[in-house]
């Protein structure tokens, strides 16, 4: 894709971010490009809701391609319906782009549809196990960038795939608890590797979201990854 394309999607992505804050789950697509985005209160996950050629969906015939822009990694996150996931990761690699593993609540993207279809977004929660302590694996941008505002902790701890430290719990404001996961280690030479996500949910600990009275401040962290 051309440079002046980029340019035109990221403000085509700008103006849709401002004028559908209120869109259903479900979308309506028609036959060729329709630029979406992720209404739910969850990341999605790609193959739950257009298949891949092992397990396709319903809607797996009528997409040809899903495109989402990774603005930490500057290309374009590719996702195919008619490939096995092996197969999508070869032919991605080749071309440049990343895999689209995950779409995050609130991110936009890019469907090029064969026919018209209604897709709804509906997010699903990994059943993976949850180990009780991190490891290095565990702290990735991908995973990061996956966590989304209304998300329940069991969906947090799926998606960084280890529980929270439980001597790292702070009340930052009366409203909301911050939850930590980290790493930490000490090599031979005395370096040190430190690690870590920090995720603001409210005062039962139950939901992520803002803190509150604080304006301007997001709702994670992450520092040494």
């Amino acid at each position: 894709m051309q440079h002046k394309f980029i340019i035109k999607i990221i403000f085509a992505l700008i103006s849709f971010f401002i004028t559908t804050l209120a869109i259903a789950q479900t979308h309506t697509l028609v036959q060729g490009w329709n630029l979406e985005g992720n209404d739910n209160g969850a990341a999605v996950d790609p193959n739950a809701i257009f298949g891949n050629a092992t397990t396709p969906t319903t809607v797996s015939p009528s997409v040809t391609t899903v495109w989402a822009w990774d603005k930490n990694a500057g290309i374009w996150n590719f996702f195919a319906p008619s490939m096995t996931p092996a197969a999508l990761a070869t032919y991605a690699a080749s071309k440049g782009y990343g895999v689209l593993t995950t779409i995050s609540q609130g991110q936009g993207f890019w469907v090029n549809a064969k026919n018209a279809v209604s897709v709804n977004l509906t997010a699903t929660v990994s059943t993976a196990t949850v180990a009780a302590t991190c490891t290095p694996s565990n702290f990735t941008i991908e995973k990061y960038n996956s966590i989304a505002l209304g998300m329940s902790m069991a969906q947090v701890e799926q998606i960084i795939g280890c529980a929270y430290d439980p001597n790292y719990i702070i009340r930052a404001v009366a409203t909301n608890v911050t939850y930590r996961w980290g790493f930490s280690s000490i090599d031979n030479n005395g370096n040190s590797t430190v690690m870590q996500i920090t995720v603001d949910f409210d005062s039962t600990g139950s939901t992520v979201t803002y803190l509150a009275n604080l304006a301007g401040y997001g709702f994670k962290e992450a520092a040494g990854f």
